[in-house]
């Protein structure tokens, strides 16, 4: 049985953070998908490398939204400074 490899589109934010008990930290959130013929849109068609791209930039955003920042200690972060953008093709 052949083996196929699809094409993964990935995103990433990067966020440097400062804790209010003086740590330094990071974090990342990064979201993926691949290209292939069986992510399809909602009306059956199968998703450009475009939308793919519109679609994990999406879910990033939401990803995103959802994110709290806590440092290792569990302490609220009263810093946040963000260090990249989007993301790029990898």
């Amino acid at each position: 049985m052949p083996t196929y490899t699809f094409e993964e589109l990935k995103r990433s934010q990067t966020f440097k953070l400062k804790c209010a008990c003086g740590k330094r930290f990071q974090r990342t959130i990064a979201e993926t998908q691949t290209v292939n013929p069986f992510n399809k849109n909602q009306d059956g068609t199968v998703k450009t490398r475009t939308e793919v791209w519109q679609s994990v930039g999406e879910k990033l955003r939401e990803a995103i939204d959802r994110f709290t920042p806590t440092c290792p200690a569990g302490h609220p972060a009263d810093d946040v400074t963000i260090v990249s953008q989007w993301g790029s093709f990898q």
